[in-house]
């Protein structure tokens, strides 16, 4: 997901997005531990991705 498709997000969109990839991010963290995922570079790009929907609430907060 790129910043241009995350600033089109309304707030609830956003929140959801955040809220399910976290969730996705969490077990994925926990399968990998338990044993090696098929894509480990699956948990950097959602962890990524995390981030930006982050920062991208923090901003509309902030105004």
């Amino acid at each position: 997901m790129k910043m241009n498709e995350i600033r089109n997000l309304s707030q609830e969109e956003l929140s959801k997005q955040f809220s399910a990839l976290s969730k996705e991010l969490a077990d994925m963290k926990m399968k990998n531990r338990i044993s090696p995922l098929e894509n480990p570079m699956r948990i950097a790009s959602t962890r990524k991705i995390v981030a930006r929907l982050t920062m991208e609430m923090s901003n509309r907060n902030s105004k």
